[in-house]
């Protein structure tokens, strides 16, 4: 009858309807899991982040370090050492003023040295940049060291910005 066909299909789309709510709650178990994991991924990320951004700033001082060291034995140092070599080779070539190819010598080893103590100043300078009391300061000693070193023109220009100081 109608009715028997009726409380049939009804039968049978509750199946369906429970099979479907199953099914919704599965996925929605399954979701969770996959949420709580990539929380737990998303925080190992983080962690392995700052530690990158803290192995990178370590790392970033260490080459200031480095460059620091580097400038210092580079003017303490080697720079020394070679103004030592010119005063004697200096002191050689006025012994050998009668010596024509030796006097030669000397000139192109006094040439030589003032090479490498200008490249050991520039070195030092280029690794440790002097700080200056100011940025404008600074800007201007980098301005000049540009166009002394690479033969840029540069320009500097700003906008006058009124300073002042707290005093506490």
């Amino acid at each position: 009858s109608r009715t028997e066909r009726l409380e049939g299909e009804l039968r049978e789309t509750r199946r369906e309807l429970r099979d479907m709510v199953q099914r919704y709650e599965a996925v929605q178990r399954r979701l969770e899991v996959v949420n709580r994991a990539l929380k737990e991924k998303n925080a190992l990320l983080k962690e392995r982040t700052e530690e990158i951004e803290a192995l990178s700033d370590a790392l970033t001082q260490a080459e200031q370090n480095e460059r620091e060291r580097l400038s210092h034995v580079l003017h303490d140092d080697l720079q020394q050492v070679l103004d030592a070599v010119r005063t004697k080779v200096d002191l050689m070539m006025d012994r050998t003023t009668e010596d024509e190819r030796g006097h030669t010598l000397l000139t192109r080893a006094l040439e030589l040295l003032d090479d490498g103590i200008e490249t050991t100043r520039t070195l030092a300078s280029d690794l440790n940049p002097p700080v200056k009391n100011s940025l404008w300061d600074t800007l201007e000693w980098l301005t000049i060291h540009m166009q002394e070193a690479h033969g840029l023109s540069v320009e500097m220009r700003a906008q006058e910005i009124e300073r002042t100081t707290s005093q506490d």
